[in-house]
Order: structure tokens, then C-alpha cells, then sequence
């Protein structure tokens, strides 16, 4: 699980309150739905993001698309209607990186986009899952 921020007052507080409110829930493949906030508190300190920044959950969201397809190659077939909301997913991250890549194209964020998403398509049995 990524680490805290320290030294972030605002993003602490509303992560303490995120793991009260989702204390015990799941995502579907089987994270903890706290994962996704904490990893996007961990990428924005990382970049040197301020307290008040709320952005780049891009990179995180995409992580978790990567889990979910990873999950359901090793399990039984996924149904239809799935494979078409994560394939909407994924064109969604295309354009959102192909924008940031126009308007911050040296941020290790959308680096780490980029490299992600690379190994999402890269990995035949993952895309079959999307």
C-alpha cells in the first residue's frame, strides 16, 4: 500500500476520513477501495504537488484497470458488458494521456501514464481481458 504524505495537514485529514467512510470495502478485484486514494496522495507528493492539488488520478485509476483485467485473465470468461465499460476506460486514458502529453509532456506523471499504459497493451493476456 502506498505511504502517507507527510507534512500535508488536508490530504492526511481527508485520507483519515476516506478510511472511516470505507472502512472494510472492496474494489472487484478484491483491493481495497482506500488503495485509490492513497496511491493518488502518494503520486501527487511525489511530483511535489501542494496540499490543496487534487489531480492525477489518471495514473492510479489506470494501475487499477490493469489489476481488474490481470484478475480476470486468471479466472473464468469476463462477460460482454464488462469488456465494453473497460474498453471505454481505456480509450479514456488514451485521450487523457494524449492531452497531457500536449500540455505537461515533461511531468514524471504522465511519464508513468505513459509507461503504464504501455504495459496494459503490452501484456497480450491483460488486453484480452479488456
Amino acid at each position: 500500500m502506498p505511504a502517507l504524505p507527510q507534512g500535508l495537514p488536508q490530504s492526511q485529514a481527508a485520507i483519515e476520513f476516506a478510511e472511516r467512510v470505507h472502512a472494510g470495502q472492496h474494489r472487484g478485484d478484491g483491493a481495497p477501495f482506500i488503495l485509490h486514494p492513497l496511491e493518488v496522495a502518494s503520486l501527487l507528493d511525489h511530483a511535489g504537488g501542494a496540499d490543496h492539488l487534487v489531480a492525477a488520478d489518471k495514473l492510479s485509476k489506470l494501475r487499477e484497470l490493469r489489476r481488474e483485467a490481470a484478475a480476470d485473465s486468471r479466472d473464468s470468461i469476463t462477460p460482454g458488458r464488462v469488456r465494453k465499460l473497460r474498453a471505454r476506460r481505456l480509450r479514456h486514458y488514451r485521450r487523457s494521456l494524449a492531452l497531457l502529453e500536449e500540455r505537461i509532456p515533461s511531468s514524471p506523471l504522465v511519464r508513468e501514464l505513459r509507461d503504464e499504459l504501455n504495459a496494459l497493451l503490452r501484456n497480450r493476456d491483460l488486453a484480452a481481458a479488456l
